[in-house]
């Protein structure tokens, strides 16, 4: 049984979705999203219209995010993992 089946994820009804035409649709506006924003690689993380290029682990993400505001919110001051994710077997990378 494959992941979206133990989750209880209806697979036909999300591929009928997704082939249709709200999965089109919504498929087409993340396109002009990405082309607006100059996205061209999955994950793109821009943050107030700048394109992160920093570590890909948890806490250089939210080190971003925080460094974005003007009064970061005290969930800046948790510390986040530091260990970069690795692809399983098979996944893109």
């Amino acid at each position: 049984m494959n992941v979206s089946a133990r989750a209880g994820i209806d697979i036909a009804k999300s591929t009928a979705c997704a082939s249709g035409p709200e999965g089109i649709s919504l498929l087409k506006a993340d396109e002009a999203d990405s082309n607006k924003n100059g996205a061209s690689g999955s994950p793109t993380l821009i943050i107030n219209g700048v394109t992160y290029s920093g570590a890909r682990t948890p806490e250089a993400y939210k080190q971003a995010i925080c460094n974005s505001f003007e009064n970061a919110p005290a969930e800046c001051n948790t510390t986040l993992s530091t260990t970069q994710a690795t692809n399983a077997a098979g996944a893109c990378g």
